[in-house]
């Protein structure tokens, strides 16, 4: 078993893999890319949002769900291709907070009510 000691600024949220990448999220909203194969960081992107819940890793995406209430998406490759409010439908909700996290399937986005 092979040790991997990753210096990072803040407290670790969440941790997910896809191959040699290894993917790290702070709680301050920074994520981290490090290739294990190669010893390596390969970037790191900071959300200016305060991530809740796991990452979600689909078809080299990333989805991240912040406490704003966006959802993150990006690249494995460190490049946000998009974020979105979850509230735009609902302003009255807009300024509460994620207790329950939203649901990924192909193609959809289920958000708590």
């Amino acid at each position: 078993m092979k040790i991997i000691k990753v210096k990072i600024g803040s407290s670790i949220r969440t941790i997910g893999a896809k191959k040699e990448h290894i993917f790290i999220v702070t709680n301050a909203g920074r994520i981290y890319c490090y290739n294990y194969k190669n010893d390596e960081m390969l970037w790191n992107l900071s959300i200016n949002d305060a991530i809740t819940g796991e990452m979600i890793i689909e078809n080299n995406l990333i989805y991240l769900f912040g406490r704003k209430g966006r959802i993150y998406c990006i690249s494995i490759a460190g490049a946000l291709k998009w974020d979105r409010d979850i509230f735009t439908c609902q302003p009255v909700r807009r300024y509460t907070s994620l207790i329950n996290l939203p649901a990924m399937s192909p193609g959809h986005c289920w958000c708590p009510g």
